[in-house]
């Protein structure tokens, strides 16, 4: 019994990592926000993996201003800050901030560098410089940088960070964003679930048909068959296969047996043959017999 509930309580925890996972791939759109809004909400957002194109198409005699202003290949606005992801996990946060801060602080001025230890945001950070400039030199001269073995993957942030927000003297409601972002978050975590319960119903639904399927034989159960299929119909259908040796009807079932020297050729018949369209709406199934 103790070994029962041992192994419970692991599927329990090994469904809760997989749904976790599967979670944040359905709202990678809601990373890569407002550093300081992200890094106080719960183990609810997920990680960003998109994947940056390192190569920007260059215009002959366009200004290195213009290319600054311009959206990544995201479609992300120039933003002050950036959002980096791909970067190591194993590493303590006041570590791996001083190490961030001491790379890109060459770039312009560090208002701020925010890292967390939750789950669902390690191997990511946010710099926020007090200019777009600075932001767009290090975005773009750091891409791909190779920070402790890992390629770093840059993007703009997708919103304005509160701390560029408070120095503009603009009020931020985070209550009420944080409690929106909770809301979505927590609607879709129950359309993950929903989907994997539908998903878990199936497979359990399909090892009940694979289970009640006969083991490889000489003889074929066809089923689906129109009502006015003959014997000499059958025999130049699975006729043209080695081994055959009769087709017998079941008057008024649309179903058949049809039986061959072995389960090698029968097979073969099978493979070949199930879901062929005999007629417009007839699509034969076939299954090897029950004896």
């Amino acid at each position: 019994e103790k070994n029962h509930k041992v192994k419970e309580q692991a599927s329990i925890k090994m469904e809760d990592v997989e749904i976790k996972q599967e979670i944040k791939q359905e709202v990678n759109e809601d990373n890569n926000e407002d550093p300081m809004e992200t890094e106080q909400i719960d183990n609810n957002n997920v990680e960003n993996n998109e994947e940056n194109n390192e190569n920007e198409e260059e215009e002959e005699g366009e200004s290195n201003n213009n290319k600054e202003n311009e959206e990544d290949e995201n479609g992300l606005p120039p933003n002050q800050t950036i959002y980096i992801n791909n970067l190591v996990e194993k590493i303590k946060i006041e570590d791996l901030k001083k190490d961030i801060y001491s790379l890109f602080s060459r770039f312009g001025q560090i208002l701020d560098v925010v890292c967390s230890n939750l789950w669902h945001l390690r191997g990511q950070a946010w710099v926020v410089f007090n200019n777009i400039e600075s932001a767009t030199s290090a975005k773009n001269q750091m891409q791909g940088f190779l920070f402790h073995n890992r390629q770093m993957k840059i993007d703009y942030a997708k919103n304005k960070s509160d701390a560029i927000s408070e120095v503009e003297g603009i009020k931020v409601d985070k209550e009420t964003r944080r409690a929106n972002k909770r809301k979505r978050v927590e609607e879709r975590i129950e359309e993950v679930k929903k989907r994997r319960k539908i998903q878990m119903a199936e497979a359990a639904q399909a090892n009940i048909d694979a289970s009640n399927q006969a083991p490889p034989n000489n003889i074929l159960f066809v089923e689906n068959l129109p009502e006015l299929t003959t014997t000499p119909l059958l025999q130049k259908l699975f006729g043209q296969f080695p081994g055959y040796i009769e087709s017998r009807i079941i008057p008024g079932g649309g179903i058949a047996f049809v039986e061959y020297v072995s389960e090698v050729e029968a097979g073969t018949a099978l493979n070949a043959l199930d879901g062929f369209n005999v007629s417009k709406s007839h699509q034969i199934h076939i299954t090897y017999a029950k004896r």
